[in-house]
């Protein structure tokens, strides 16, 4: 079906992902709770606006940088890009539902792209260096 080809296409975008900061290492930074959160929200069968955790979206130049990245961002490695406040909404009231976890989101219509407030973030933390 959909559900599990989609599936399997997330694990094996996982598999490729595996020098980004979602090693395991850095997983024993993540609480139990937010762990269960992900589970969820990934085992969705829509998760369009969804772009999964920080940490996945972030590459190591060199390993002898993980553990100053892991202190420096903490579990907020672990907060959820999506695309709007909308599906962060919906996500939220899907976990809340099923009473399985928490997440923290960082919905992408939020974040400047010209460096004119305090996040001087850009919705373009989505593209993966090649």
């Amino acid at each position: 079906t959909l559900f599990l080809a989609r599936r399997e296409m997330d694990q094996a975008r996982r598999a490729l992902i595996s020098n980004d900061l979602t090693s395991n290492s850095s997983r024993s930074l993540m609480p139990r709770d937010v762990f269960n959160g992900l589970e969820t929200v990934e085992a969705m069968e829509n998760q369009i606006g969804y772009h999964g955790p920080l940490a996945a979206h972030l590459r190591l130049v060199d390993e002898k940088y993980r553990q100053a990245i892991e202190a420096a961002a903490g579990p907020r490695l672990w907060h959820v890009l999506v695309d709007d406040d909308i599906i962060a909404s919906k996500l939220l009231e899907h976990l809340q539902n099923r009473q399985s976890g928490r997440l923290s989101f960082i919905p992408l219509n939020r974040l400047s792209e010209n460096g004119d407030d305090d996040t001087n973030f850009s919705a373009h933390i989505l593209k993966h260096p090649d």
